[in-house]
């Protein structure tokens, strides 16, 4: 049995994200995908666009825990997918959840230069468009 960790497998990996509901594919080079609940059912274009890729076990059964009550409730998890700290001209977004950094993955064009740790900078100009469309998929944002 192949051991990600001292504490998980692939296949207790796999065995934790099955059981909140979620698919997951462990995929060539170690990554894991994960689906959310019911994506199954979606157009192959639009599971793309809720898929969450990671390289780690724990941060896969994270994701599929706040998926997974994500949909189970209809509300946000209590944590904030994105927080926002307002430096005047910029903002800073930083996704927090699975499902926004799936997100940002699918519908945001970030450039390697607009990377500043975990978040990302954007000009106030084009930041109202950006929360709308953050806010209209669902998705909770804090300051």
């Amino acid at each position: 049995m192949k051991t990600l960790n001292s504490k998980l497998t692939i296949a207790s990996t796999r065995a934790a994200i099955r059981a909140t509901g979620c698919t997951v594919q462990r995929r060539a080079g170690g990554e894991w995908r994960i689906l959310p609940p019911g994506a199954w059912a979606l157009h192959s274009e639009d599971r793309e666009a809720v898929a969450y890729y990671t390289d780690d076990a724990e941060d896969a059964i994270n994701t599929a825990k706040a998926l997974a009550a994500q949909v189970a409730t209809g509300k946000p998890c209590s944590e904030p997918d994105f927080t926002l700290a307002d430096h005047g001209s910029v903002i800073l977004l930083t996704p927090e959840t699975g499902a926004a950094k799936a997100f940002v993955q699918a519908f945001v064009d970030v450039p390697d230069w607009a990377w500043l740790g975990r978040g990302f900078a954007v000009e106030h100009r084009v930041a109202k468009n950006l929360l709308d469309g953050i806010q209209g998929n669902g998705l909770t944002v804090a300051s």
